[in-house]
């Protein structure tokens, strides 16, 4: 049984990155390529991002460390903008 415990704080203390919902996530920028089409990671996932995403950057540059909320739509992405509230990345 204190195995099972210890399994389940230990596993809730490593969620990236937080949920908006079913459609959306927010995390930080870790890279990106040169442009906007190429392989991005924001927060845990690696991200294949084609020129027909939207890139919202509103909110400041779209550059590695920037707090993103990337926009699912059936499994493809959307858009990625740059968010304001930092701390909807922590």
């Amino acid at each position: 049984m204190k195995k099972i415990l210890l399994g389940a704080l230990l596993s809730s203390l490593f969620v990236l990155p937080v949920m908006a919902d079913d459609d959306d996530y927010y995390g930080i920028i870790k890279s990106r390529p040169e442009g906007i089409v190429g392989e991005w990671v924001i927060g845990d996932k690696t991200i294949n991002v084609t020129d027909a995403v939207e890139i919202e950057e509103n909110h400041g540059p779209a550059k590695v460390g920037a707090c993103v909320e990337v926009d699912f739509d059936d499994n493809v992405i959307d858009e990625i903008e740059v968010m304001k509230n930092t701390s909807l990345c922590k």
